[in-house]
């Protein structure tokens, strides 16, 4: 790697323009350099030494230099971690270059927290969302009379969620005393109507098709253990 300019012209730009107005004599120095290549996964930036450049980046360093990161999530997405030759969750870090090394910064969408029924009703206006529960949600839940009680959508109860193709973090929280009564309807019933994927729960007692609860094809969708479970005992008019 190049590293400066010696004799009548001193510094360490590349790229040099010299005005020959007499005999001029430049040495330029090189040394074996290490390198390091950035890549991201996600949507941000990495800053090297202080600047931003096209990712993924390619530089070439003195061995055992060390190497200023900073990752850069743009809006709406937050900084994991580091992956490849560097672990960590730290945004700035240093690297030794002790040898050529490749790092992963990884970023993902920031989730939107569902607090509330009206919040787990809205999921149907983005369903490629990424969503988590921020706490139980029951019949003390604000807004559960308008939306999942016997009393919603002129007694029919909760309305299911059409095809989902997101992100659902249960966060270990339940969901409670949700109601369906939709027993003549030829569609899917459920808290989701289907997933990406096709998954289904069959209710053998009535030869219907419930709401998905895990898609397969394109759906990362996590739910906690008792969420589940509670998902996989929905019955039309029932309560649970």
């Amino acid at each position: 790697m190049f590293t400066g300019w010696e004799g009548d012209h001193t510094g360490t730009e590349e790229n040099i323009v010299i005005t020959m107005d007499e005999n001029k004599s430049l040495t330029a120095h090189f040394v074996e350099g290490v390198e390091l290549t950035v890549e991201v996964e996600g949507k941000g930036n990495v800053e090297v030494q202080g600047e931003k450049y096209g990712l993924p980046y390619t530089g070439y360093f003195e061995e055992g230099e060390d190497v200023k990161l900073v990752a850069l999530p743009v809006t709406g997405y937050e900084f994991v971690e580091w992956t490849g030759d560097h672990n960590g969750v730290e945004e700035e870090i240093i690297v030794t270059m002790d040898g050529d090394k490749e790092i992963t910064a990884n970023f993902e969408e920031d989730p939107e927290v569902i607090y509330d029924w009206k919040d787990l009703h809205e999921i149907r206006d983005d369903l490629e969302g990424y969503y988590i529960l921020g706490n139980d949600l029951d019949e003390d839940t604000e807004y559960y009379d308008e939306y999942a009680s016997e009393e919603a959508n002129e007694g029919k109860g909760w309305q299911p969620i059409g095809t989902f193709t997101g992100t659902f973090d249960g966060q270990n929280y339940t969901i409670r005393g949700l109601y369906i009564n939709r027993p003549g309807t030829t569609e899917d019933v459920g808290l989701f109507r289907s997933v990406d994927g096709g998954a289904r729960y069959i209710d053998e007692r009535h030869k219907q098709r419930w709401g998905g609860v895990l898609g397969f094809s394109g759906l990362l969708m996590v739910v906690a253990s008792q969420m589940l479970a509670w998902l996989m005992r929905i019955l039309a008019g029932t309560r649970h």
